[in-house]
């Protein structure tokens, strides 16, 4: 049976090259809100506890 999953340290794997991949953490929620990624939760892709302010869990709000 093949389950078709590629190996995330592949380098022709596309996720692992592609630039355009969301970041593991937004630099700032500047960054966030112009990838139209705002509001940035924990578990997310791009949260980053420097975009929680209040540390509720909800970055650039």
């Amino acid at each position: 049976m093949d389950h078709n999953i590629s190996d995330p340290f592949d380098a022709t794997n596309d996720a692992a090259t592609d630039s355009s991949a969301e970041p593991a953490t937004y630099d700032s929620c500047d960054e966030a809100r112009a990838a139209g990624a705002t509001p940035v939760r924990i578990g997310d892709l791009g949260y980053g506890t420097h975009l929680d302010g209040d540390g509720d869990g909800t970055g650039c709000e």
